[in-house]
């Protein structure tokens, strides 16, 4: 539990103007990283994209998309991401104090895109085409050695429908180099596409807790040991003296515009950072 605590120390302290953490990493050392989010449909992914904002040093930012997921299942909110975005902007000449290389908050902007408001397989196919399927497909299209980390906070169906289309427009050869390219990791199975991505395309390299939602998939996943379950007493591992609210309106929310978007939860913190640990 101690490794845990500083671990989540660390990352949200650099909220503040007093604190230095790791070294940035630089050039080709760094990943890669797309990220696929079902925002606003709770208040954990507000959270996750605070977070990441505060690591946004570490990788190369190749993407965040709005998408739906069982939870959200006809809409998206790329309006909470702009806006988390416009409280990064007012921080990013604080946190260039202690490390250098976060991104202009013009060119996050620039990677914001959006999926289908659609849930799960109705919006993979002929004619489900997104911005955000589209741009997943020029990202992994780059002449970049490098491989594409897929994160996907929500649903997956807006990479399905990437995986699709250029399973159905490029040679078995160019299929296969595209998927050579991606390196998934999932917050469990939050549309019905998790399971149809991993049984169509085996050798993509996908992470997950397999288990769609409504058999439980969730109560095995890696981010309850994070979270915990304080509220509705499934599982346990987490120190609630540090992921609830009483600690995060100390620590995170005073901590300047940034951490004033860190929302309030009625359940459980946030579930994403799992994917962060790439």
């Amino acid at each position: 539990m101690r490794h845990l605590r500083f671990g989540f120390f660390v990352c949200l302290s650099m909220l503040s103007p007093f604190v230095t953490v790791m070294k940035a990493q630089s050039g080709t050392d760094r990943q890669r990283v797309l990220v696929l989010t079902d925002i606003e449909n709770e208040p954990d992914d507000a959270m996750s994209l605070v977070r990441f904002l505060t690591y946004a040093n570490q990788w190369d930012v190749e993407g965040l998309v709005a998408t739906t997921s069982v939870h959200q299942k006809n809409e998206i909110a790329t309006w909470r991401i702009y806006e988390i975005l416009d409280a990064y902007a007012k921080v990013r000449k604080n946190l260039l104090l202690h490390e250098p290389d976060y991104p202009e908050v013009d060119y996050l902007r620039s990677v914001v895109k959006e999926g289908r408001a659609d849930y799960g397989m109705n919006a993979v196919g002929e004619g489900m085409d997104s911005e955000g399927s589209e741009w997943i497909i020029n990202v992994v299209d780059k002449d970049d050695e490098r491989p594409v980390w897929i994160q996907v906070w929500g649903g997956s169906n807006c990479l399905a429908q990437a995986l699709w289309k250029v399973k159905h427009t490029r040679t078995e050869a160019e299929l296969n180099k595209f998927v050579s390219k991606i390196r998934v990791y999932t917050i469990s199975d939050q549309d019905d596409s998790g399971p149809w991505l991993r049984k169509t395309f085996p050798d993509l390299f996908y992470i997950a807790s397999p288990g769609f939602h409504a058999y439980g998939g969730y109560h095995h996943a890696t981010w309850t040991g994070i979270s915990g379950d304080k509220f509705h007493g499934r599982f346990a591992g987490a120190d609630f003296e540090i992921v609830d609210n009483p600690w995060l309106d100390r620590h995170v929310r005073s901590k300047g515009p940034l951490g004033a978007e860190y929302p309030h939860m009625d359940y459980l913190m946030e579930g994403d950072p799992p994917v962060l640990c790439i």
